[in-house]
C-alpha cells in the first residue's frame, strides 16, 4: 500500500516508522566541593518511539563520586586493567577504588571491586533496536562478572598486583541461544621492579584459570 506521508509533507518528520529517524539527547552535569567531584552522563538514542525505550536500550548512564582517597561509579563504566584481569570492557554495575599509601613507601596503594554486566543479553526473534524493521537473528546470554584488585606499592621502584575474576552467564532469559552458558574464575597477579628509574623494569605475571 502506499504511504499517506510523503517526503515534503509536514507529517514526514513526525513519524516514528521512517527509516532513519531518530532522537538523540545527550547530557553531562558536574559539580564540586572542596574535597568531592560528581558527575552525571547520560547519552539516550532513540529510533522508535519513546514509549518502548527501556534501560538495556540507553547506550551510557553513570553517576561518578571522587575524591583524593576514592572514587566510585554506578552505571556504565570502561574496565581495562590486563589481558588476564578484564580486557577493554564496558561494564554496567558498580565499582569503587580506595586509595591508600603504606608508612614506609611514597608510592599510593589501591584496592579495588566492581560487579556488573559485561556483555548484554540477545533475544531471537527481538526488534534490533536502532535499526528499521530488523529482528535479531541470534541470541546470546548476559553476561556478569565480579573482581577484586589491590595494588600494593610496596617501595617507590616495586609494586605488586593481586587479583581475582569470576563471570557467569545468566540462564534465566530465553534467549534460544544454541550454546551452553559458561562460568569462569581467574586469580593472580603480576610485579613491576624498577631498580634504576625508568631506565630499566623487570616485570612477571601469574594467573590460574579454573577452564582454561
Amino acid at each position: 500500500a502506499k504511504s499517506a506521508i510523503f517526503a515534503d509533507s509536514a507529517d514526514y518528520s513526525k513519524s516514528t516508522i521512517i527509516p532513519g529517524a531518530s532522537e538523540q539527547l545527550s547530557l553531562t552535569l558536574f559539580a564540586r566541593t572542596n574535597y568531592l567531584e560528581m558527575g552525571l552522563i547520560s547519552d539516550i538514542k532513540n529510533n522508535h518511539n519513546w514509549k518502548e525505550l527501556s534501560l538495556k536500550d540507553i547506550p551510557r548512564l553513570s553517576f561518578s563520586v571522587k575524591s583524593e582517597d576514592f572514587s566510585s561509579v554506578l552505571g556504565d563504566f570502561y574496565e581495562s586493567r590486563n589481558i588476564n584481569y578484564l580486557s577493554n570492557r564496558n561494564v554496567r554495575g558498580g565499582k569503587i577504588d580506595v586509595y591508600y599509601q603504606l608508612p614506609w613507601s611514597a608510592k599510593k596503594s589501591t584496592v579495588s571491586a566492581f560487579y556488573g554486566r559485561i556483555e548484554k543479553e540477545v533475544i531471537k526473534g527481538e526488534k534490533e533496536f536502532g535499526s528499521y524493521q530488523k529482528l535479531k537473528t541470534i541470541g546470546t546470554y548476559q553476561r556478569n562478572a565480579g573482581g577484586l584488585f589491590t595494588g600494593f606499592g610496596l617501595m617507590d621502584n616495586l609494586s605488586l598486583n593481586l587479583s581475582g575474576l569470576f563471570g557467569k552467564d545468566d540462564d534465566n532469559v530465553a534467549t534460544l541461544s544454541t550454546k551452553a552458558p559458561l562460568q569462569n574464575m581467574v586469580v593472580g597477579g603480576n610485579f613491576e621492579y624498577q631498580p634504576f628509574g625508568n631506565l630499566l623494569k623487570f616485570y612477571g605475571d601469574a594467573y590460574s584459570s579454573k577452564t582454561e
